[in-house]
C-alpha cells in the first residue's frame, strides 16, 4: 500500500474517533441538564414542604396562644379567633 493512503486512513481514524467523542460528550451534556432538572425539581418540592409545615407551626402556635388566652380569661372570643384562623388556613394548606 502506498504511503499516501496509510496517512488518509490515519487521518479518517482519527476523524472517526473525534466524531465519536464529540457525539458523546453532546449526549453527557443531554444526560447531565435532565439530571439537574430532576434535582431542581426536588429541591422546590422539599422547600415547598418546609414552608408549608412552617405555616402549620405558626397557625399551631397561634391556635395555641387563643387557648392559653381563653384559659387565663375565660373570654370565648380568643377561641374564636384561633378557631377562625385554623379552619381558614391550616385545612386549605395540609390538603393542597
Amino acid at each position: 500500500m502506498p504511503a499516501k493512503f496509510k496517512s488518509l486512513s490515519g487521518l479518517y481514524l482519527s476523524l472517526i474517533a473525534t466524531s465519536v467523542f464529540a457525539a458523546l460528550l453532546v449526549a453527557a451534556t443531554f444526560w447531565f441538564a435532565e439530571l439537574r432538572q430532576t434535582e431542581v425539581q426536588a429541591v422546590r418540592h422539599s422547600l415547598l414542604v418546609r414552608d408549608q409545615i412552617a405555616e402549620l407551626v405558626t397557625l399551631m402556635d397561634n391556635a395555641e396562644t387563643g387557648q392559653r388566652g381563653y384559659i387565663l380569661t375565660g373570654r370565648e372570643i380568643y377561641l374564636a379567633q384561633a378557631s377562625l384562623r385554623y379552619q381558614g388556613n391550616c385545612g386549605r394548606e395540609l390538603w393542597r
